[in-house]
């Protein structure tokens, strides 16, 4: 039989990481299962609160409270750190080479098929453009995110978008000195041969508005769109957008309890870290003994997992904490991308303050 206090299983999630529904504009969560401890890797919460109260707390028909651990970072640390685990050499991650960082749609009309040039003629161009521009509206980072966070304007947004197109293949200085033709240059080719401060602001802008698509030959169909994965991407602003979801979910039903959690401490104090999510899971249902034991078993495999994957310690560029300070208050003075990672930085801080 199974131990007091012991989750029945792991599962991970269901539905892709950084994808939703294209209709209720949540994830599919439709095999959650009592006692599972059930993975989501950056999850689309883009549905309404009470949409998402509703895909969580249906477990096999039947009502059931829910326990949610969710693991955020400070947006300026997450936006260096990006910057120097991708610029590794040699990268890390293949997608790195196909990223489209400036990208914020979801539907680019170049890469719908149903809208490629070709079919482009004048008895159909006013319609082209209509289900262009609905689409755009329906489905980009932009307009799925800021409804939430409305801190941020559209303007910034756009801010934010222009800075990034003129650095992701423009005319920039060192393409003179590059064996690489401007236009066929990567986003790791940029991470690369742009200076720190331009690869910093270039690697941000991406964490704050791609899509997550990647350049491939030729136009698919919607559904196809719908369907390919996606990469990371908006990653700051997606974690701002569900830290406030979350929270709307919490003050409209008591069945929804959630502990953030700091990824900086989860790293540093592995066992305290753990500690803490074995307490608010398992509650009064397991020993304080046992509570410690799994907190014991969880820093055994967290040491191995670091021993054995090295890959996420990032060496390529390596720098040191007065070099991280000075890039942080040089993203803080920009005025494209600091006041966007400001909001989300105050909301990570409130959160994590709460749940202290």
């Amino acid at each position: 039989g199974k131990k007091r206090g012991q989750l029945t299983g792991r599962k991970k999630a269901s539905y892709p990481k950084r994808q939703h529904d294209n209709v209720t504009k949540c994830p599919k969560y439709d095999k959650l299962h009592p006692g599972t401890l059930f993975l989501q890797t950056a999850p689309n919460l883009f549905c309404s609160s009470q949409a998402l109260i509703k895909y969580l707390n249906l477990s096999g028909g039947r009502r059931q409270g829910v326990k949610i651990i969710h693991m955020v970072r400070n947006p300026y640390h997450m936006a260096i750190s990006n910057y120097f685990y991708h610029a590794q050499i040699p990268t890390p991650e293949r997608w790195i080479h196909k990223a489209m960082p400036c990208e914020y749609r979801y539907f680019p009309e170049s890469y719908i098929k149903e809208l490629a040039p070709k079919s482009i003629g004048n008895t159909v161009e006013s319609t082209i453009s209509k289900t262009s521009k609905s689409l755009d509206e329906e489905e980009s980072m932009k307009s799925l995110i800021l409804p939430t966070l409305t801190e941020i304007s559209p303007k910034q947004f756009d801010k934010a978008f222009r800075m990034c197109r003129a650095l992701f293949r423009n005319e920039t200085s060192f393409w003179s000195t590059s064996e690489i033709s401007r236009g066929n240059a990567s986003f790791y080719d940029h991470l690369l041969f742009l200076d720190q401060y331009d690869g910093i602001r270039l690697s941000a802008a991406q964490m704050i508005l791609s899509s997550g698509l990647e350049f491939f030959k030729a136009p698919l169909s919607i559904e196809r769109l719908r369907k390919r994965k996606r990469h990371a991407g908006a990653d700051i602003l997606r974690m701002g957008n569900n830290i406030r979801k979350l929270n709307e979910v919490t003050a409209n039903t008591e069945q929804f309890r959630v502990l953030t959690m700091d990824m900086a401490n989860w790293i540093s104090k592995p066992h305290e870290s753990s500690l803490n999510v074995v307490d608010f899971v398992f509650g009064s249902s397991a020993t304080i003994e046992e509570k410690r034991n799994m907190a014991d078993s969880y820093v055994e495999l967290f040491v191995n997992e670091v021993a054995d994957d090295s890959s996420h310690v990032t060496s390529g560029k390596a720098y040191h904490k007065e070099e991280k300070a000075a890039m942080i208050d040089m993203l803080k003075k920009d005025d494209a991308l600091g006041p966007i990672l400001d909001v989300v930085e105050k909301l990570v801080d409130e959160s994590l303050e709460r749940d202290t």
